[in-house]
């Protein structure tokens, strides 16, 4: 913040799925906010194909998102309000902090162009700009952004350190828990942010070697969300049979 970016580079968060990009980055947000400017999210699902890599087009897409964030007012009054904010002289420092979640979600936005245009007037020297996405797409689809004036800088989320009193431990004490607690092959999982809540709550019943694999831990899951909306608890067999009639109505073509 203090560094590259007063040059306009933006930060790109990169890591693979469930091991908390969002979450590291709103932390930072809510951890600086008493120093940053306005701050904007925008999650990349929200941002149509339509959108323009022009300086119109960014100002209607951040218009559009803070009328559904404040619900008040329409795009053309924030879009506004955004290019007065904009107009602030430089040596005040920057008035406006842009998150974009997620862009590999959403491949039919031109996302260079976007990044391209975020260090050109009026954005350039009063604008930020923070990006998630996973390392394939960065390194592929967006050629690590080396076609930016200012290439930007890259911060690495990794899942759950396993230095021993670590990241893993830390999260495993909070529930009262250790290692031990887990079967050896739950420890993977467990360092996976999004997974860590699903292993804690199913360990019991994950205790077979070799059977615990990502589809497992959902199939539980799936098995015990549904039991919950029913308001009953299923069997291993009910539960079997209540997919299969839910896969042939589908192969049939479900109509409620």
């Amino acid at each position: 913040w203090d560094r590259r970016a007063v040059c306009d580079a933006p930060v790109v968060v990169v890591g693979q799925g469930g091991v908390g990009k969002t979450w590291a980055s709103l932390a930072w947000i809510m951890a600086n906010l008493e120093a940053l400017p306005i701050v904007i999210t925008i999650p990349a699902g929200s941002v149509t194909a339509a959108t323009s890599a022009t300086a119109e087009g960014l100002l209607r897409l951040i218009g559009e998102r803070l009328a559904t964030v404040t619900g008040a007012r329409d795009t053309e009054h924030w879009s506004s309000r955004i290019k007065r904010i904009l107009a602030r002289p430089e040596d005040e420092g920057p008035s406006l902090c842009i998150l974009f979640d997620g862009i590999n979600q959403n491949d039919r936005v031109p996302w260079l162009p976007i990044m391209a245009l975020l260090q050109d007037r009026p954005f350039a020297g009063v604008a930020r700009s923070i990006v998630t996405t996973r390392p394939q797409h960065f390194e592929r689809q967006l050629s690590r952004m080396r076609s930016l004036v200012e290439v930007p800088e890259v911060t690495t989320v990794e899942r759950f350190d396993v230095s021993p009193g670590g990241e893993l431990d830390e999260m495993l004490a909070a529930h009262r828990l250790s290692r031990e607690d887990l079967h050896p092959d739950l420890i993977e999982y467990a360092r996976i942010p999004r997974l860590f809540d699903l292993v804690v709550r199913l360990r019991d019943r994950l205790t077979d070697a070799g059977r615990v694999t990502t589809h497992r831990l959902l199939w539980e899951y799936g098995r015990d969300a549904q039991g919950v909306r029913s308001g009953s608890s299923f069997s291993e067999a009910e539960w079997q049979e209540w997919l299969g009639t839910i896969a042939r109505n589908e192969r049939d073509g479900l109509r409620n």
